[in-house]
């Protein structure tokens, strides 16, 4: 009697759901990036989501890096159309802005710690 394919052992893990919503925050940000000032318009929603993506307990690594790297790159577009639009192509504000919210934002996001797992039995 051979093994079928349901008795066959599955070398994967499987991870549920939730942990995945990180992963897919991070895609679509980075897609809004490449985009025609879809970074700018969604700021406002997808930074907050990457901080709370950052939290993630289930949040590897190279994620994270990821995280701070779009998250710091959508502040810094966002901060360039917030100098072009009250200065304009002043000098040295273009580029001023954009470079302390890139700084700040990197700077920030990398510090953040996961929250906490209690071990309560």
């Amino acid at each position: 009697m051979g093994h079928t394919a349901d008795d066959a052992p599955t070398r994967h893990r499987t991870v549920p759901g939730i942990h995945r919503w990180p992963g897919v925050v991070v895609a679509v940000a980075a897609f809004l990036l490449v985009s025609y000032g879809g970074a700018i318009v969604a700021a406002p929603v997808t930074l907050p989501m990457l901080y709370f993506a950052l939290r993630q307990d289930g949040t590897g690594r190279r994620l994270r890096l990821v995280i701070v790297g779009v998250a710091a790159l959508t502040a810094a577009e966002a901060g360039w159309a917030l100098a072009y639009l009250t200065a304009g192509e002043a000098q040295p504000w273009v580029w001023l802005v954009p470079l302390a919210a890139l700084v700040g934002t990197a700077f920030a996001y990398a510090r953040v710690v996961r929250p906490a797992v209690s071990c309560e039995a």
